[in-house]
């Protein structure tokens, strides 16, 4: 994934009240601190920090994070452009494992959203197919909440996979869109691709289809979409 993204800058207006940028009023160099650290599922925190990422601009961008021995990391955005960066962390060695041991007030540098994130659809009638896996659901979340709040009448499935279910980062908000209109499906892992990948819905060229996983599903699905002339899956990357 590192080396297919590339920055996105100077896309946000200079006036706008959202607009982070890379000094501080004081002049110095911009910081994110932690604000909250929340657990989400069995070995998932939810990270939130005190100010937008920078130059974040759509839903599904990244930012990189570089730990205190160099090392660095990418993660994605689960606030919407506008809002205090939030990411969610699965901690695993490197910068994972450091970013799961800061605490509110912590300091972890500036937060610079790259990538291009996902394409807007401008049909808003146009049925959604959402394919994610695991901790890739931060990846879609404000790309679900735009849409609920744009176009509460307009078909969603969200297909998430999990590698159990007791550990399902993000059930309370699978739930939460549930009681909005949402289809939700949840596998597991070892489930059937067929059920995965929603099949019927991924042939469909009347539906669009946005995914956030292993490069490996998101080829096999573009593989199926091609097949029955429909246009290729929508990546975050």
């Amino acid at each position: 994934m590192v080396a297919s993204l590339h920055d996105a800058r100077a896309h946000v207006a200079p006036d706008s009240p959202h607009r982070a940028t890379t000094a501080d009023r004081t002049g110095g160099p911009m910081m994110h601190r932690l604000v909250e650290a929340q657990p989400l599922g069995e070995s998932v925190r939810a990270l939130q920090f005190d100010h937008p990422a920078l130059d974040h601009r759509r839903p599904g961008q990244v930012v990189v994070v570089t730990d205190e021995e160099g090392g660095r990391g990418y993660f994605a955005l689960a606030s919407a452009p506008g809002e205090p960066a939030a990411i969610w962390v699965r901690p695993a060695g490197g910068t994972s494992a450091w970013l799961a041991t800061r605490r509110p007030g912590d300091a972890v540098g500036a937060l610079q959203a790259m990538g291009e994130g996902f394409a807007p659809d401008p049909d808003v009638r146009r049925p959604w197919l959402v394919l994610v896996t695991g901790t890739g659901l931060a990846a879609v979340r404000a790309l679900v909440q735009e849409r609920l709040a744009t176009a509460p009448d307009a078909p969603i499935t969200v297909v998430h996979g999990a590698r159990a279910e007791t550990d399902r980062p993000g059930a309370g908000l699978l739930d939460a869109w549930q009681t909005r209109g949402v289809r939700v499906l949840r596998t597991v892992s070892g489930a059937p691709r067929v059920q995965i990948v929603g099949a019927d819905l991924l042939r469909d060229p009347n539906v669009a289809v946005y995914a956030a996983g292993p490069r490996g599903l998101l080829d096999d699905a573009d593989a199926v979409r091609a097949a029955h002339g429909a246009d290729p899956v929508r990546r975050n990357f």
